[in-house]
């Protein structure tokens, strides 16, 4: 229930920073290269997971209107996921395309699921809502590339409820 409070409180205050602000005498533009973000998250799938990363990302003018918080976001993300079981840990390196639009967003990532004597590679889809490239809220599916041999890693889910800060969204040149 804490966590719901948290989410709320800081979707609440995410808010308020847009609504609130003022626009800029055009010196501030929206970030039209590449440039590296970070992106932390927290993900249920079977248990708790963590994520932290790196985002390459660009964001560029959504629609006729192109501005405030009506924007696309592209890039390639780089993290590793672990999990908080010390008995099962395992670590998982990812690599993952990432668009964002005002409302929606998308994720396709290859994963390396290893506790060091296995490795479980995963192709994961992902799909959910974005508050505005922020804050990511998926629903993915991880598709399994590894033989249905002793070589999976046991407490890894199949599907999978993500939640991600990419703290790249209000960057501005």
């Amino acid at each position: 229930m804490n966590i719901i409070k948290t989410v709320i409180s800081l979707i609440i205050l995410l808010s308020s920073i847009v609504c609130f602000s003022q626009e800029s005498d055009g010196k501030h533009k929206l970030l039209k290269d590449f440039h590296f973000f970070p992106s932390f998250g927290l993900s249920y799938q079977n248990q708790l997971v963590g994520e932290a990363g790196l985002l390459y990302a660009k964001g560029t003018p959504f629609g006729s209107c192109g501005g405030g918080f009506m924007r696309k976001f592209t890039g390639i993300k780089v993290a590793s996921e672990f999990n908080f079981d010390v008995n099962h840990f395992y670590i998982a390196p990812k690599i993952a395309w990432e668009v964002n639009l005002p409302l929606i967003s998308g994720r396709l990532s290859i994963i390396d699921y290893t506790n060091f004597f296995y490795h479980d590679l995963k192709i994961t889809p992902e799909i959910g809502i974005t508050y505005g490239g922020f804050i990511n809220l998926h629903y993915g599916y991880n598709i399994s590339l590894t033989e249905k041999t002793n070589n999976r890693i046991p407490f890894v889910g199949t599907y999978r409820i993500t939640l991600t800060i990419n703290l790249w969204a209000f960057k501005y040149e």
